[in-house]
């Protein structure tokens, strides 16, 4: 099956993608997978330091970014910037936020150490609307 995007301004064929088979599906989950135990093993600085590098950029490229779902969706192009822009933020919230997010957390305990460990556990899968409906102007 072939998918086309049209944009919603002319009606003109922007690009058309062919369906994912079974073997893209798995592939692509085995390769998240395997740069999920990459990523894991990185120290939490480094992964830090990415994660303030990808809202960086989401920031410098936000106008061409946003333009893309201008063509794609038909967004204005005051949300569709607003929208990158606050993508950004979150990269920079969970990076200033992951040493306190990540941290153990102590329980109380007569008997010994007793503490609660976030732990990964891998991939997930999110499977959005094309149109949210959220605005984060």
């Amino acid at each position: 099956m072939t998918y086309q995007v049209l944009n919603p301004a002319t009606g003109q064929l922007e690009q058309s993608f062919q369906s994912a088979s079974d073997t893209d599906i798995t592939d692509a989950i085995d390769g998240a997978h395997q740069a999920f135990g990459q990523w894991s093993a990185l120290d939490l600085s480094v992964r830090v330091g990415v994660m303030n590098r990808v809202a960086e950029l989401l920031d410098e490229r936000a106008e061409d970014l946003a333009a893309i779902s201008t063509t794609e969706m038909g967004k204005a192009t005051a949300a569709a910037v607003g929208e990158v822009r606050y993508c950004a933020d979150i990269f920079r919230y969970y990076a200033e936020q992951a040493p306190v997010l990540l941290a153990d957390e102590q329980l109380p305990s007569s008997s010994g150490e007793a503490f609660i460990r976030k732990s990964p556990i891998g991939p997930l899968l999110g499977i959005m609307p094309w149109n949210p409906s959220f605005s984060p102007m």
